[in-house]
């Protein structure tokens, strides 16, 4: 069974456009309306998902076969939807990390509520959220009240993020469940967020 995992997904650009028009239908999109996304963003589709599974499959196999199962259609069929839609690589990492960890021990690690705010992150929010996440360095004074509004300055810097990006990104995350800010002082992840980067990671 472990062996035919990644068959059970759309796999060449026939199936894919199937599987795109059975996703529209369900959302109630018109025939008309489903041609059009088949027909313009199909190749697309394609090789994003192509680049996913991908991506996937070698995650996967990280883990002893005998710790592959079949992914829940519950999760497989929004994760394909939203995945086969993203060009870039630090969200096609987060998808491909997903669908990885919905196909190793039962997905336990891979809640649906994940897929959605991974369709609403922009990269710079994956990398907002990674250096919340980052401990202070042992050189740093932790009992400094500005120790970490520091560190979270030079990463911030590191990447070339500017200010008002950083503080757009700060308030989707906010938003989103994945941080949160106390007045005056600096944003934390939240309970959500650390499972969520759980679930994008695998062993």
């Amino acid at each position: 069974m472990a062996n035919d995992l990644i068959n059970m997904i759309p796999k060449d650009a026939e199936e894919l456009a199937a599987f795109i028009e059975a996703v529209q239908t369900i959302r109630g999109a018109s025939k008309a309306a489903q041609s059009a996304v088949v027909k313009y963003f199909g190749p697309a589709f394609e090789r994003n998902w192509r680049r996913v599974t991908e991506k996937a499959k070698e995650l996967r196999d990280k883990v002893p076969p005998e710790r592959h199962t079949e992914p829940s259609p519950s999760i497989l069929i929004p994760l394909v939807d939203a995945a086969c839609q993203e060009d870039r690589q630090e969200l096609q990492d987060l998808w491909a990390a997903l669908l990885a960890n919905s196909m190793i021990d039962g997905g336990r690690k891979v809640r649906r509520e994940y897929l959605e705010v991974v369709r609403k992150l922009e990269p710079v929010d994956v990398s907002v959220l990674n250096i919340y996440r980052l401990p202070l360095p042992s050189t740093a004074n932790s009992n400094h009240p500005n120790a970490r509004q520091s560190f979270h300055r030079d990463k911030r810097s590191e990447i070339g993020l500017g200010e008002d990006e950083w503080l757009v990104s700060v308030k989707t995350l906010v938003e989103l469940g994945c941080a949160f800010q106390n007045p005056g002082q600096e944003p934390t992840t939240t309970p959500f967020a650390r499972m969520l980067l759980a679930a994008c990671e695998v062993p």
